[in-house]
């Protein structure tokens, strides 16, 4: 079945896209990332910045910037997405009804940062192989409490369904 795919510079959010399906119900899957919205953000109030793909790899200020993040108000990025819906798949409002948000994926990253390379010298081989090392099934199994729930329901579903399982 075709999917519809709307990529587009936001002048909020940064780089966007809008997911729309052909078939009702009309699951609307809108992807942003964090930092281009933080990017945003910080441009008006003067801190200046430098960004290698998805990271900051400078920033004026990082005490400001902190604070600005944690003023991210969902119910605006809500009314954001609510925009996008009625653009770029306007029959939902023929059915007289609202999308109602869910975040399908979601990445918390927490960045280190160094003042000085070499600070960061003798722990950079290490970083990097803890970074590319392979985790097996079995690995998980013993280090995650439900991670053998979770393996089991990703191989018998399509993907689409979240399970949540509480530590024991």
């Amino acid at each position: 079945m075709p999917r519809y795919c709307h990529y587009f510079p936001g002048e909020e959010l940064g780089l966007c896209y809008v997911r729309a399906p052909a078939w009702l119900p009309c699951r609307l899957q809108i992807y942003f990332k964090g930092p281009n919205w933080l990017a945003t953000q910080l441009r008006p109030k003067g801190i200046g910045f430098t960004m290698l793909d998805n990271a900051f790899a400078r920033l004026g200020d990082w005490h400001g910037a902190h604070q600005i993040a944690d003023r991210l108000q969902i119910e605006r990025r809500h009314r954001k997405l609510d925009l996008f819906a009625s653009r770029f798949c306007p029959i939902h409002r023929a059915f007289g009804v609202n999308y109602h948000w869910s975040v399908d994926q979601c990445e918390y990253a927490t960045g280190l940062v160094f003042r000085k390379q070499s600070r960061l010298q003798p722990l950079y081989k290490q970083l990097n192989r803890t970074a590319v090392m392979p985790v097996s099934t079995s690995s998980l199994k013993r280090r995650m409490p439900c991670s053998a729930q979770l393996l089991a329901a990703s191989s018998t579903s399509a993907g689409c369904k979240t399970r949540t399982c509480a530590a024991s």
